[in-house]
């Protein structure tokens, strides 16, 4: 990709004395270093001598820098004894020599500088000189020394602090100036080689295409010309310092590729957003959230979630434990590590094997068979749609003759075991409305969905719960209540199925709803009414048209529309709500239902 500015400095160094410069510029991290010390590396007959720039104060003190990058195999013989006569260490023996002696000054470079040297310059937008100053310096390397010279440096930062100047005088040095460009499947090979120590490399290499399609969709989310090679180096090294545990780990060694592949990416993605200051980590934890509230939907975030879609809902590990690391805050190790185990290696419940019976060997259907008709035996199951699936999947192996026994038993069985557990069902739906056709259970279809047996098992279930019904109503509007909380995750909880499939409002007290809401903090109260009329309002109104419901929320509407008369002049966070967004909003929901 920058095959033409090789070919410009190789016409450049042919130049027997050379009275200009070469300038690389780019954004700090892009790769700049990189390039020109592979380029002289490659060209045997030329020797780098490089020197950063930054930090320094005066022009004097480069010259000691100099004389350490060639010392001492191209130090001259004189020079290197008038050092050592010091006493010292060879970096105070020069700078005692330059400075206090005040023998050796520019021009002496030539006594002592071997013809092969190009010199390279790094860093220069981090120097503290005046532009005139370290541009006067290095014009007299180049034009009364003849010396080759390529200056390296972001030149809008330079720029910044003295840019009349720096232009003007940058003309009578620098002759040519090149850009260098992205050169992600060059430099990152060559990057990962440093992480040998960590035992990472391997699976750098591995993930290496992935890796940089990554690099570069997270380098244009953050608006960047060029791609910030220091961050990717910093970035290896902070994920490896965060997740160090996990990769020495014993028990996940075989799903070592598996984890990284998860991690890393994600971990990349974030690092470099918060590096390049693009992202704040407040920004993180909204753009992670699997709901996000409209005012929080700005364009940097939605493209966010559009762009990089592992971050929305599933991170693989937990937003609280990503914040805590980017937060450099303390993390669970174990938990953590326990937390991945299950995610890479599940302990997946006989009943679910037994959903993909028909991609199973007989060996594998029959011992998966037992195992099931065993925990039926001993009653183990007490969620209605594990029990549900189990007997629907039973009577679909029947029909397509993986199994001997008849459909009519297998609803026979089904039905004593729902009357064997009883009041122990784990359901705490309290609504007698159950729809089980567009019901499933962790994304698993049921079986046998438009049959004869799946409708009398459903009625008979159904029948159960209106028993359970009459017990947990009070207890589960209860629970409601109590998970109205100020806590960031409380409208995560009330949107939860639960609570959308439950009938819990028909005969419940709407005061002690709406005293709960109203005495929320402003941004909780906000996050509450709005997610309540989206997820759960919505939900039971179109599902559950209860006369008894419907007068629960014009009850809380009334109590709304009080509340605001009781407070005319108040514009603030919770009126506004109110007047704005939930009174309105749970007006139209609850006048289109009644029809």
């Amino acid at each position: 990709m920058n095959r033409h500015i090789e070919k410009y400095l190789d016409h450049y160094l042919e130049i027997p004395t050379p009275d200009y410069a070469v300038m690389l510029k780019g954004e700090w991290g892009c790769g700049k270093t990189y390039f020109i010390k592979k380029y002289i590396k490659a060209k045997k007959d030329k020797k780098i001598c490089y020197i950063s720039l930054n930090g320094i104060k005066q022009c004097n003190d480069v010259i000691p820098q100099i004389l350490l990058a060639l010392a001492p195999k191209e130090f001259n013989s004189k020079i290197c004894k008038g050092v050592i006569s010091i006493g010292r260490t060879i970096a105070y023996g020069i700078t005692k020599f330059f400075n206090v002696d005040n023998v050796f000054n520019i021009g002496d470079l030539a006594n002592c500088v071997p013809e092969n040297i190009v010199f390279v310059f790094d860093d220069l937008e981090r120097t503290l000189l005046e532009p005139k100053e370290v541009l006067g310096f290095l014009s007299d390397l180049v034009e009364q020394q003849n010396f080759h010279v390529i200056i390296i440096g972001d030149e809008t930062k330079f720029i910044e602090d003295a840019q009349e100047e720096y232009l003007s005088r940058k003309e009578k040095i620098i002759g040519k100036t090149f850009s260098i460009q992205n050169q992600d499947a060059e430099v990152l090979p060559a990057l990962i080689k440093t992480f040998a120590d960590t035992g990472l490399e391997d699976l750098l290499h591995e993930h290496l295409d992935t890796i940089l399609l990554e690099i570069s969709r997270v380098n244009k989310y953050c608006e960047r010309e060029q791609v910030n090679y220091r961050i990717i180096n910093a970035a290896i090294r902070e994920f490896y310092f965060a997740f160090e545990g996990i990769f020495k780990n014993e028990q996940l060694k075989e799903y070592r590729s598996t984890i990284f592949g998860e991690l890393f990416l994600r971990f990349l993605v974030i690092f470099y957003c918060l590096q390049t200051k693009f992202l704040t980590i407040d920004d993180v934890k909204v753009c992670s959230e699997y709901f996000m509230l409209d005012e929080e939907k700005t364009e940097k975030r939605t493209d966010f979630r559009e762009t990089f879609p592992a971050w929305t809902g599933d991170t693989f590990i937990d937003i609280e434990n990503w914040i805590n690391i980017f937060d450099h805050r303390p993390v669970n190790a174990s938990d953590l590590i326990k937390h991945i185990r299950d995610r890479v290696k599940p302990d997946i419940p006989n009943w679910k094997k037994l959903l993909h019976f028909y991609s199973m060997n007989d060996e594998d259907i029959e011992i998966t068979h037992e195992a099931v008709k065993k925990e039926i035996s001993e009653q183990k199951h007490k969620n209605p749609f594990v029990i549900l699936h189990i007997f629907m999947t039973l009577v679909d192996m029947s029909k397509k003759g993986f199994i001997n026994t008849p459909t009519s038993e297998i609803v026979s069985d089904a039905k004593k075991y729902l009357d064997s557990i009883g009041s122990d069902l784990s359901w705490n739906d309290v609504s007698a409305d159950i729809n089980f056709y567009w019901e499933s259970y962790d994304g698993y279809g049921y079986h046998a969905t438009h049959s004869d047996e799946f409708k009398e098992t459903t009625a008979y279930l159904a029948m159960k719960m209106r028993e359970k019904c009459k017990e947990n109503i009070d207890e589960c509007y209860k629970k409601f209540i109590n998970d109205i909380t100020e806590d960031d995750r409380a409208y995560a909880k009330i949107c939860s199925p639960e609570y959308q499939r439950a009938d819990i409002f028909s005969d419940s007290d709407p005061d002690v709803l709406w005293n709960k809401l109203i005495n929320l903090n402003p941004k909780a109260f906000r996050e509450i009414t709005h997610y309540l009329v989206r997820d759960v309002v919505s939900h039971h109104l179109s599902y559950k048209r209860y006369t008894k419901q419907i007068g629960f929320w014009k009850k809380i509407i009334s109590l709304g529309e009080k509340f605001l008369d009781e407070h005319p002049n108040d514009n603030k966070s919770k009126c506004l709500q109110l007047r704005e967004d939930f009174l309105p909003q749970l007006r139209k929901m609850v006048s289109q239902y009644e029809q």
